[in-house]
């Protein structure tokens, strides 16, 4: 049973991923979002691939003498001082949900300390109650800013070297785990070399927000699974508290979880029961619920306790579903479907008015229209390599300025409203689109279990977007899994053109 689940994966994904380059490649359509490139990407994916063909001649030719320790301490000193740099001269607030979570975590700490009150946030957290850890973190900084005397720009560059921080483990995580599955170190070098241009300097780290935030957690839970194999108990302990505090960061960080699990499953099932087998399935799942209830029980006190929230005013996962469904925005957010939802009373209401719908929709829609509707979805999802950056409302509220005259410089290259961005957002979406390509390739007949789980949670990522809520950026925190599936493509041709080590 367990090769045909295998089989299954494997087929899928290439299924997948070939109707969403079809759909990218053959309509030239830039849906839900005002930025532009330089070409249309049936040229950029060209000069994506000669942008990746030139890094691959390049370290064909290299002699890597370093060890991995020095060069990642190289390499991520320069990412590093890079996104400082970026950070110290394009530091800027941001509205939509930034700015409402930046300004609850402010005001509880430095206008009501020590009496935290929740009152003018408490409508936003109580619609979206899966901000709150992110209120909790801000609030963290909050206290220690508060603590040194400084005020809000200080809070928001620490917000944002953090996201500096992340960025940079990220990238560690991606060549060594490229380096695990690949088993060579020109392809991990090439995968940090990817990761720099599409995510490393990527101006999403200037934003304090789930998607820089959750970058941390699906390669954090990777790491994990490749590298911690000799106590098999405590792998799961950290699997699962990774993933569930990722949970409360946003969503769809539980993909990764749920792949793997649904391998330990495959295993016990594909296996004759025994006792033995039992009792450790068993302490498994026994881990694992102790470690979730580890993880929710003190967020369900603040929720409940301390901020003393409605949970009758929650926006459910069926309003995502229908907001998912509407055909107008093309899946994306909208105001009016907000509105439908928090117009009733409880949640038992919400969820049935919800669900009737989507069955609405869905039936309007039909098949010719489903269809339609599917395509211009995987547009809004996959055919931007910048990932929705600068597209949300109010995205730049205020700016931060110092005495460098450096700003103006680098805001041209790193906001999205500067005159030098265009280039910067077509080599990145060039080689985004080539990423994708390379997709199409990387099916092998090998049962590793490695590739298995990241394909997997790519599907289970594709079917998220699909269903649900439609934004480029809700992929960002998984396109290290892309590159890494990528490079597994080009390693397998440059082994059959015999020019690999």
């Amino acid at each position: 049973m367990k090769k045909y689940i295998y089989q299954f994966i494997r087929f899928s994904f290439l299924i997948i991923f070939s109707f969403v380059n079809f759909v990218i490649l053959f309509n030239h359509v830039k849906i839900n979002v005002t930025l532009s490139f330089l070409f249309n990407n049936n040229i950029l994916i060209l000069f994506g691939g000669l942008i990746l063909i030139i890094f691959i001649f390049l370290l064909q030719k290299m002699k890597i003498k370093l060890s991995d320790k020095s060069l990642l301490i190289i390499l991520s000193l320069i990412l590093f001082v890079f996104e400082s740099f970026v950070t110290i001269n394009a530091l800027f607030r941001s509205g939509w949900d930034v700015g409402m979570i930046y300004d609850a975590a402010y005001s509880n700490v430095f206008d009501k300390y020590p009496k935290i009150s929740f009152d003018a946030s408490k409508s936003y957290f109580e619609a979206y109650p899966n901000n709150i850890l992110l209120l909790l973190y801000e609030m963290f900084f909050a206290f220690i800013t508060r603590s040194i005397s400084k005020g809000p720009k200080t809070l928001s560059f620490i917000l944002v070297f953090n996201n500096c921080l992340i960025f940079t483990i990220v990238g560690v995580m991606v060549y060594l785990c490229t380096k695990k599955i690949v088993n060579n170190r020109k392809m991990a070098f090439l995968s940090w070399i990817i990761y720099a241009i599409l995510i490393g300097t990527s101006s999403w780290f200037l934003v304090p927000y789930s998607d820089s935030i959750g970058l941390l957690f699906p390669m954090l839970i990777l790491f994990v699974y490749l590298y911690f194999n000799k106590k098999i108990y405590f792998k799961i302990f950290l699997l699962s508290l990774i993933s569930f505090i990722g949970y409360q960061i946003k969503p769809q960080i539980l993909i990764i979880f749920i792949s793997i699990i649904g391998f330990e499953f495959l295993d016990f099932f594909d296996k004759k029961l025994s006792k033995d087998s039992l009792v450790k399935l068993g302490e498994k799942l026994v881990i694992v619920i102790l470690t979730y209830l580890l993880v929710t029980m003190p967020i369900s006190y603040i929720k409940n306790d301390v901020m003393k929230l409605d949970p009758n005013k929650e926006i459910g996962l069926t309003h995502f579903l229908m907001m998912g469904l509407n055909e107008e925005t093309n899946g994306v957010w909208s105001g009016s479907d907000i509105s439908f939802s928090a117009s009733f009373s409880n949640r038992e209401l919400r969820t049935k008015n919800n669900l009737e719908e989507c069955k609405r929709r869905l039936n309007d829609l039909k098949f010719s229209g489903t269809v339609k509707h599917l395509r211009n979805k995987i547009l809004v999802n996959f055919n931007d390599g910048t990932f929705f950056f600068g597209e949300e409302g109010s995205f730049y509220v205020s700016y931060y300025r110092n005495e460098f005259r450096m700003n103006r410089f680098v805001t041209d290259f790193a906001y999205s409203t500067g005159k030098y961005y265009i280039y910067i957002s077509s080599i990145r979406h060039a080689v985004w689109l080539f990423i994708l390509l390379l997709l199409l390739f990387c099916y092998s007949k090998k049962n590793n279990r490695e590739i298995l789980v990241i394909q997997l949670s790519l599907i289970g990522l594709f079917l998220f977007e699909i269903l649900f809520e439609a934004r480029s950026r809700y992929l960002f925190i998984y396109v290290p899994y892309f590159i890494i599936l990528a490079i597994l493509t080009i390693n397998k041709i440059m082994l059959k053109l015999g020019t690999e080590e």
